[in-house]
């Protein structure tokens, strides 16, 4: 391999050569004490020569009155500043190239996740070619060959990918959501020839000599329902084992990502992928693989994007590829990480984070559609540049640099007929076992935590910390401390957004209804005075006056549209008496359900009352620890005074 860097460097730089020599001209005879001495064969631009026109005296300045009169000084700046500028251009070019053929995976990485928002995405080695579509496949036959396969279309590579995962020969698991939809995806490409559906690469060949007019928007809406289906498959095979998604990579999966970038460059499409890439970032053998086929190039950029869901999916992947990954911190698919999505400094540590702040939204939520700003400030005349798609990233995290700010992210359903996997339909309690298991995997539990939730998100965390409180009452032999869950020991303060601690109006529909709708378990969980709620109230009520643990409470006044057709539909999702936890502090706010937890600036009560309650947090902290302080120190100097 270094023979090629070699080679590669020197043509650069004869072309680097040619370039000067093109644009230098013919050497003038005029010499100076600060010419280099090179052979009269050589060619070059002496800058001096640029201007030995006005005679200047490098030893002691320049005299005004020895200029030609007749020189325009500006006219000859105006010639040889687009030189200089090419020149400084090509050497740049150049530059980036030396960068990517030196720097190694971790200095890629580093340099990736560098808050420097101008780097250049050329000082990484280049995603890889993928106009021909030749991959090594690993011969199972036993005779320690591997074979060449080509793909003549991304189509016999998706069916390829596809059919690897059920290979019955594979050490793997398979589970039975993404068996199920690997094998009707895979019914889909197979065996449905109608045009366009059968070749994706022709299809981008008619939408790019300007024909997709000839074409049914059926057909288009359809190619991206399929498109939708195979990336969702691709995602479920990856989430379920380690070994099945390094399987899928060494067939081709990150070279089959790279040409639907290729043919595909539409948003949704590069959203899918980036999803797909952060949900590989968690397994630590898939790495190397970004590094050689080139994504961190691609990562690069996103992360330096106006996209949100593709900085925090690039945030989230680079930060998994990260120095601080080798220390047992992982973001799993449903954690992202909102602050700091950058590397401050050369060391991850040069930023001091004091605390974790974790964001949970609520049903049919999600981590860019519950922590905006206000819609109506967006719709107003105010200008984009000030409007914040994420709230918790722009204002919280300056306000409050000291905080690590994840948000956490599930899907959820009101109606079971859009459920396409059984695991899909669980029930609260049983997600909040996950959900420790995937908040303990991103480091929640090693600093102070705050949780800040919105609708069913806080009944998550009433659920976690109650079978936290279950879990260390069983453990024996053990000092009261040290029997603490490290999520009950480290909360300091809840934060609930419009919570149903009582249940919904939303939940409270008649027999009728329910044969229609078909709501998810998590919604029929949400019933109104449902003896489950009351009952996990009464013990958080109880946990919270034994940890003293902070509470702050907002609570709805106006009602939001649920329906608009064929009938409108408005209701006070969570009423004063089900919104109030009954312990802390409460307030109502003049907003429905939906508006609530989306200030519409750094004034609004609904993010300024959460500042005042953070701020009177950290000082609660700091004097206790400057309490606990004061009585060592005092311990001490008895222990001395005894001795």
């Amino acid at each position: 391999m270094s023979k090629y860097i070699i080679l590669i460097s020197a043509s650069v730089s004869s072309i680097y050569g040619g370039f000067i020599y093109l644009m230098g001209g013919n050497k003038s005879t005029t010499t100076t004490t600060s010419t280099p001495d090179l052979s009269p064969s050589d060619e070059y631009i002496d800058l001096p020569e640029i201007f030995s026109q006005f005679n200047n005296d490098y030893d002691g300045g320049c005299d005004q009155k020895s200029y030609d009169n007749n020189v325009d000084f500006n006219k000859t700046m105006e010639n040889w500043f687009p030189k200089l500028e090419f020149l400084l251009k090509v050497k740049n070019e150049i530059d980036c190239l030396k960068s990517a053929q030196t720097m190694n995976f971790e200095q890629s990485i580093t340099a990736a996740r560098n808050i420097d928002e101008t780097i250049d995405p050329k000082q990484f080695r280049p995603p890889i070619s993928v106009d021909k579509i030749l991959l090594k496949i690993n011969n199972d036959d036993g005779d320690g060959d591997d074979k060449i396969q080509h793909f003549e279309t991304l189509n016999d590579l998706m069916i390829h990918l596809l059919r690897s995962t059920l290979d019955e020969k594979n050490s793997y698991r398979q589970s039975e959501c993404a068996n199920y939809l690997t094998r009707q995806t895979l019914v889909l490409f197979e065996h449905n020839n109608q045009y366009p559906l059968w070749d994706f690469s022709f299809y981008h060949e008619y939408n790019h000599h300007n024909r997709r007019d000839n074409l049914k928007s059926s057909s288009d809406e359809q190619i991206q329902r399929y498109k939708n289906l195979y990336f969702q498959t691709l995602l479920q095979n990856i989430m379920c084992d380690e070994n099945l998604a390094l399987q899928l990579v060494e067939n081709g999966l990150l070279i089959a990502l790279l040409k639907f970038l290729q043919l595909f460059p539409d948003s949704d499409n590069i959203r899918w992928i980036s999803t797909i890439i952060s949900a590989l970032s968690v397994y630590h053998r898939v790495h190397q693989h970004f590094y050689h086929t080139g994504w961190i190039s691609i990562l690069a950029r996103w992360l330096r994007s106006t996209d949100w869901h593709l900085k925090l999916e690039a945030g989230k992947t680079l930060y998994n590829m990260s120095s601080i990954a080798s220390k047992s911190i992982t973001l799993c698919p449903s954690i992202y990480l909102l602050w700091p999505l950058y590397q401050h400094g050369e060391k991850e540590s040069s930023l001091p984070l004091d605390y974790d702040v974790v964001f949970i939204h609520g049903l049919k939520g999600g981590v860019l559609r519950t922590w905006r700003q206000s819609d109506s400030v967006r719709n107003s005349t105010i200008n984009e540049t000030e409007y914040t798609e994420l709230w918790p990233h722009s204002w919280l995290a300056k306000d409050f640099q000291n905080f690590r700010i994840l948000a956490v992210h599930y899907n959820s359903f009101l109606s079971s007929w859009n459920i396409n996997c059984s695991s899909d339909e669980f029930t609260i309690k049983d997600r909040s076992i996950e959900l420790i298991k995937e908040l303990q995997k991103a480091g929640i539990g090693r600093r102070p935590i705050i949780w800040i939730t919105h609708s069913m998100g806080g009944l998550f965390v009433k659920h976690m910390l109650n079978y936290c409180q279950q879990q260390q009452q069983t453990t024996d032999n053990l000092s009261d401390q040290q029997q603490q869950h490290p999520f009950i020991r480290q909360t300091k303060g809840i934060v609930f957004y419009s919570v149903p601690h009582r249940g919904s109006e939303m939940a409270v529909w008649s027999q009728n209804v329910q044969r229609i709708i078909y709501p998810s378990n998590h919604v029929l969980e949400l019933q109104k005075d449902s003896p489950e709620l009351l009952e996990l109230n009464e013990k958080f009520i109880q946990l919270i006056r034994n940890h003293q643990i902070d509470c702050l409470s907002f609570g709805e006044t106006k009602k939001c549209t649920l329906l608009k057709k064929p009938i409108e539909w408005r209701a006070l999702l969570v009423p004063e008496e089900s919104a109030n936890p009954g312990i802390g502090k409460f307030i109502l706010l003049p907003e429905n359900h939906f508006s609530i937890c989306k200030p519409k600036d750094h004034n609004d009560r609904s993010y300024s009352e959460l500042k005042e309650f953070l701020t009177e947090i950290l000082l609660k902290e700091k004097l206790k620890s400057s309490t606990m302080a004061t009585r060592k120190s005092l311990w001490q100097k008895l222990a001395e005074f005894s001795q």
